[in-house]
């Protein structure tokens, strides 16, 4: 766990996808839970949670492009993001000149959902939780990834800007969102449904 004043995070690190898969290790999948401590609580409070993917590209090192294509192939999300970032196996010129913290820090965390408890909500946290990730996340990584819109998600897995009670069917509150996004300081990757935020920043 790490501390942060009254705040802790906890971590729990697991593969993004089936361990014996060929290049499972490469993308890694993170539980993030924001505690809070509450002196009429006996234990720490659970204010929100996270759950945040990071694709280890620092590790590619000796890895052909072929080889680089496949680690990609978990899901839709990641192989949307190989194209967009990576689409040789390494940044784009493009990538690197609005970013240049990729040539120093390469690996890329994608959030894939954030959730604050209901009680919570509308205070705040939601922003809070997302610049504590960015901290914890800062150190191995180089861009936070989120999605804009129309990305496929994962089966239970909402966007991580919208509520809990959204749905793949229902429609998709844009402007919500790309408020929410801009607010905490993600930008638009050109004409892509990517949201990055240099972490370097």
């Amino acid at each position: 766990m790490q501390e942060i004043n009254n705040i802790v995070l906890d971590i729990r690190s697991l593969y993004a996808c089936d361990p014996n898969r060929p290049g499972a290790h490469f993308i890694r999948r993170h539980r993030v839970r924001m505690l809070r401590d509450d002196l009429q609580a006996r234990n720490p409070v659970l204010i929100g949670s996270a759950i945040v993917e990071v694709a280890h590209v620092d590790e590619f090192v000796h890895l052909s492009e072929k080889q680089r294509k496949s680690v990609f192939e978990v899901d839709e999300d990641w192989q949307f993001i190989h194209r967009t970032l990576l689409p040789d196996g390494y940044y784009s010129d493009e990538s690197t000149e609005l970013y240049p913290i990729l040539h120093f820090k390469p690996n890329i965390a994608f959030l894939r959902q954030i959730r604050v408890q209901p009680q919570y909500r509308g205070d705040g946290w939601g922003r809070v939780l997302v610049e504590q990730v960015k901290r914890h996340f800062r150190s191995s990584c180089g861009l936070l990834i989120a999605y804009s819109q129309g990305a496929p998600k994962p089966q239970g897995l909402a966007h991580p800007l919208l509520p809990d009670t959204w749905e793949r069917d229902e429609p998709f509150p844009e402007s919500r969102l790309l408020r929410g996004l801009r607010f905490a300081g993600f930008h638009k990757l050109g004409s892509s449904d990517l949201f990055l935020s240099d972490l370097d920043n």
